[in-house]
């Protein structure tokens, strides 16, 4: 059996950019694993493993895309949904 989300969002309660992100998901319908960095040490260290410095970070099992671009997620969401 795969993972219960197909995307993970990696963000703070406080960029733009991760509360842009959020909304964009939402009004797509999509189940996503919200992971807020600046909530706890664990999710602090799950962002660490992807080596990126900058948030959102959406993933799936094959795709990073860093950054919110509405037209990015939307192919993201596509190719997971494949």
């Amino acid at each position: 059996m795969g993972p219960k989300f197909k995307l993970t969002l990696y963000g703070t309660t406080t960029c733009k950019y991760c509360i842009a992100a959020r909304a964009h998901l939402h009004k797509a319908g999509v189940e996503f694993q919200d992971v807020l960095i600046d909530k706890s040490k664990d999710n602090e260290r799950q962002f660490a493993a992807l080596d990126q410095k900058a948030v959102p970070v959406l993933v799936t099992a094959n795709e990073m895309v860093v950054g919110f671009d509405a037209d990015d997620f939307e192919e993201i969401i596509k190719n997971a949904s494949n």
